[in-house]
């Protein structure tokens, strides 16, 4: 399942929020939410997942979104699972066939434009943000830049007192100047945390444009 969709019964709301979208942060504030005791809840948040095709069937649920620049998205991917050499992570399709180890940054996107291409599907860390939800009417949208005061604004509707930590979240460094798109993930792993616009030129930008569409229109209308 590509979103986490998870469910409050008690407070009657549900928040969604996709894998490198601020996930982390979202399942610790989600745990604290929850009126049984912390011993008791399932930190993992399985057992609070719902499909998200079956969120029509909550009406009268607050329902809350969290979106991550598609952009800034996928360089978050390549810094986790292939800069770092995940071995569980470190492919681009959902059969796990096609490795991205030591690939750069723009032979990564390649590899997805080749997948679009012959029309198969992304793993889920990769897929669409928006596919499976364009119809769902949210009460709140949140960007993952914006995550700690979205979070606020819904403890103050909710009643939540849990302060919202950002967990897992990258160090990006302030150097500039330098495009890092065709740099080996070895050389890159040696190197300060590059912002994530500096592993795009004009080409990579119209790929990506290309491939998430949907998701940076979503986006920049919020």
């Amino acid at each position: 399942m590509a979103f986490y969709c998870l469910k409050n019964e008690s407070r009657k709301f549900i928040i969604c929020v996709n894998p490198k979208c601020g996930c982390t942060t979202i399942r610790d504030w989600f745990v604290h939410t929850l009126e049984e005791s912390l011993s008791e809840v399932d930190r993992s948040c399985g057992r609070y997942m719902i499909p998200p095709e079956t969120l029509h069937l909550y009406p009268d649920y607050f329902k809350a979104l969290v979106v991550q620049n598609p952009l800034r998205r996928l360089v978050s991917f390549y810094y986790k699972f292939v800069v770092t050499g995940s071995e569980r992570w470190c492919h681009a399709d959902q059969e796990a066939i096609l490795s991205l180890e030591n690939h750069t940054f723009r032979q990564f996107i390649r590899v997805l434009t080749d997948l679009a291409i012959r029309s198969c599907s992304f793993q889920h860390h990769l897929v669409s943000q928006t596919e499976q939800i364009k119809m769902i009417p949210f009460d709140e949208v949140i960007k993952t830049k914006d995550i700690a005061f979205g979070l606020k604004r819904i403890n103050q509707r909710l009643g939540i007192v849990y302060e919202p930590l950002c967990l897992n979240a990258s160090g990006y460094s302030d150097a500039r100047g330098r495009n890092v798109c065709d740099i080996t993930p070895d050389e890159l792993s040696t190197l300060p945390v590059y912002s994530y616009d500096q592993f795009y030129d004009s080409a990579l930008r119209e790929m990506v444009s290309a491939l998430y569409a949907d998701d940076i229109h979503y986006y920049e209308s919020i």
